[in-house]
């Protein structure tokens, strides 16, 4: 974060991590929610952006 890098977690496996463990995980601070990774992910793409897999 302390480079402009932008983080997303998906609400969808939120959603499944609450289900399971009866916990929500708690975000820190700047971290953006979307509720499909997926689409936030092919909406970047379309942009431009690139995805990278290590």
């Amino acid at each position: 974060m302390m480079q402009n890098v932008t983080f997303t977690a998906c609400g969808n496996t939120l959603d499944t991590v609450e289900e399971s463990s009866g916990t929500r995980p708690t975000l820190i601070d700047g971290i953006e929610e979307t509720q499909a990774g997926i689409a936030r992910i092919i909406a970047l793409q379309e942009q431009g952006w690139s995805y990278l897999s290590p």
